[in-house]
């Protein structure tokens, strides 16, 4: 296999360092081991200076249920850097939206961003080619999105070619996060052979479009912000979704027929956590409480993904609503797309041959992880609402993704 500081507040590290009163862009402060106590965090620190980072995020405001990981971040990172780190948020993408976040970290307008890098297929080929593997991966409520967050995770850093894609940009992953999966949510009834002919399918990338195609139907891409309108405009009849994005921008009231596949799966959408050039200036110490803070607080974000599946279905059937799967001729159609798409990339080279027994390996690595953690389905999809646990414990999955050995490699040294 091919195997930022804001504007205002770099300015101000700068410039004290200048006058010798400040932290200095290349400091040499020694850094510490992953799960180490506070005292060795407080060493390690005891000599920086303060400094405020700004972290845009997706969610709309910390009530909305992805809310709850910026606000773990925070805390954590607070609590760690003992006040010397202070996080502002910014809700709802408001500063710089998808369309301008990878220049904003750049630029200095925000420190820290989340965007889809399959909305840049042109800046992102190999990690789109990656988003149609996931086509490859079993899209089930519970055990199935923990899996396919660290197989998401090992593709991504087992891949030299990905890291090389946000190097070309100035950009530093710090969370290689795989989007929850996708089930069709409709206005009207969607899911077998004879119904998709004519309609306007809201998609996240491009194998999504093809696939819609495939069906007899029209793909449309629109911001996933804009989705709730565009369904009330008539604009889409559908949206290929994460179930908890209907509930966070409203449209799980307005889509109320879901259809959900068994055989495959809808392809996804790798998401990443990300800074940029200036985050390398900081003090080591710095950039690992961040490392370490933002990874830990996946639990929560997660946690609303998969919570999104149960709330989002109990939504839809209390007001009447449908949830049944996607039929097999259907999925029949979903899976050879796919299984095309990805032949042709491999041949282009922007998958590795491999692919297939990759992803078939990570998943059983991590299937095994699962199940010695107690991770597992309670039930079938559309009935989730009644057996999903949403008090449980997501902490010791992502404890477990940071200290494997593969996939702490993002770690700043």
């Amino acid at each position: 296999m091919r195997s930022g500081l804001k504007a205002a507040s770099l300015m101000g590290v700068l410039a004290l360092a200048a006058c010798g009163e400040g932290i200095e862009a290349d400091s040499d402060a020694a850094g510490y081991e992953y799960g180490a106590d506070q005292a060795a965090i407080s060493e390690a620190i005891a000599d920086l200076d303060d400094v405020t980072i700004t972290y845009q995020t997706l969610a709309p405001s910390g009530q909305d249920p992805l809310g709850a990981q910026a606000n773990v971040f925070k805390e954590i990172l607070e609590e760690r850097s003992e006040g010397k780190i202070e996080l502002d948020i910014v809700w709802g993408m408001a500063a710089a939206g998808f369309d301008e976040v990878r220049d904003a970290v750049v630029d200095g307008r925000i420190d820290i961003g989340y965007t889809n890098p399959i909305y840049y297929p042109a800046e992102f080929p190999v990690m789109n080619a990656y988003a149609t593997a996931t086509a490859l991966l079993e899209t089930t409520p519970f055990e199935g999105e923990l899996v396919a967050q660290a197989v998401g995770r090992e593709l991504a850093v087992t891949d030299e070619a990905i890291s090389e894609e946000y190097e070309r940009q100035e950009l530093v992953p710090l969370v290689h996060a795989m989007n929850h999966g996708y089930v069709n949510m409709c206005n009207q009834p969607v899911r077998n052979e004879d119904e998709w002919s004519g309609k306007q399918i809201r998609i996240a990338s491009v194998t999504q479009s093809e696939i819609a195609s495939a069906l007899g139907a029209a793909g449309v891409s629109t911001d996933i912000t804009e989705a709730y309108e565009a369904l009330q405009r008539g604009t889409v009849t559908c949206i290929m979704t994460q179930p908890s994005d209907s509930l966070s921008f409203g449209y799980a009231d307005a889509a109320t027929d879901i259809g959900y596949t068994t055989e495959t799966s809808i392809p996804r959408s790798p998401a990443v956590f990300f800074a940029g050039p200036s985050f390398d200036r900081l003090p080591l110490p710095y950039r690992q409480l961040i490392f370490d803070s933002i990874n830990e607080s996946m639990a929560d974000w997660h946690r609303a993904g998969i919570g999104g599946w149960s709330d989002s279905f109990s939504r839809v059937a209390d007001s009447g609503g449908v949830i049944e799967q996607i039929d097999e001729p259907s999925q029949q159609v979903m899976a050879e797309v796919t299984d095309e798409l990805i032949d042709g990339l491999i041949a282009e080279g922007d998958l590795p041959e491999t692919v297939r027994d990759d992803v078939s390996g990570f998943t059983e690595k991590w299937k095994t992880r699962a199940a010695e953690l107690g991770y597992e389905d309670g039930g079938d999809v559309a009935e989730v609402a009644d057996w999903y646990d949403s008090e449980a414990d997501l902490t010791p999955w992502f404890e477990e993704l940071i200290a494997d050995e593969s996939l702490n490699v993002l770690r700043p040294e």
